[in-house]
This record gives structure tokens, sequence and C-alpha cells, in this order.
């Protein structure tokens, strides 16, 4: 019962703050000042994907990063046999699609839910601007 009491004391309170908490333990996002933090995650929308779904296709402009709230991801290719191929499995509390926010290219490859999913989507036209007043922060 300690465990479970402790565990709730330690979840965020509001939407506002579960999305500010996944953003400060990002590994790019976590770098930027807590206002520019906030503001992301004021911007960001919560969207929900059911089992199956396609969340976007390879070769698809790359204007989104996404954080897993609930559910699974898988990242897909095709294989040069047409089967698909499992790149990556992304489960809550971790994102993808960064590498497309940065360059600003078309997606590598493509993702799906794999279960039904709720996902936290960042705008590029959102993110970039402070990366770009944080240069250090794209360099690793």
């Amino acid at each position: 019962m300690l465990a479970l009491r402790a565990r709730m004391q330690a979840m965020p309170a509001s939407m506002h703050e579960k999305k500010r908490d996944l953003f400060q333990r990002h590994f790019l996002l976590g770098k930027l000042e807590p206002g520019e933090i906030d503001t992301l995650a004021t911007r960001a929308r919560v969207e929900s994907y059911r089992a199956g779904q396609e969340i976007f296709a390879k070769g698809s402009p790359g204007r989104t990063m996404i954080a897993v709230l609930q559910g699974s991801v898988k990242i897909v290719s095709l294989s040069p046999t047409g089967k698909e191929v499992v790149l990556n499995l992304i489960h809550a509390g971790e994102f993808f699609g960064e590498i497309a926010v940065i360059d600003g290219e078309e997606r590598s490859a493509g993702a799906a839910a794999m279960t039904d999913c709720e996902l936290l989507i960042i705008d590029r036209r959102d993110v970039r601007p402070m990366f770009e007043r944080h240069l250090e922060i794209c360099d690793y």
C-alpha cells in the first residue's frame, strides 16, 4: 500500500504536468529552458489511434515528433521482397520521430499502433524555433 501511495504522489496531477515531465526527461527537449518546456506542453496535442492504425507512412513529411502516453507503436519498413520489417518498438514514455523534426526530411520508416494508443504530438513548427535558439541541443 505504501508503494502504491508513493507512486500516486509521484504521478503528475494534470495532463500539462504529465507532458512537461515527459519533455523534461527527453534527451533533447530536457535541455530547453523551463518556460520553453511549458510552452511545448501547452501546444502539444493528444491523439488516439486504434491497434493496427497507421500513424505515418515511410516517405511522408516529417512534421511531428511523438511521445507514447499509452500503448505501443512499431516502427516498420518493407523488405526488398515486400515483407514488413519491424525496426523498433516504442512504449509508453518513449519518443519517436525526432530526426524528422530536426532535419525536416521525409520519414525514413513508417509507424503503426500495435495496441490502442494515446500519443502526444509535437509539431515541428513549435519545437524547431527552440532548437534554433539553442543550437547546442542538436549537437550530439
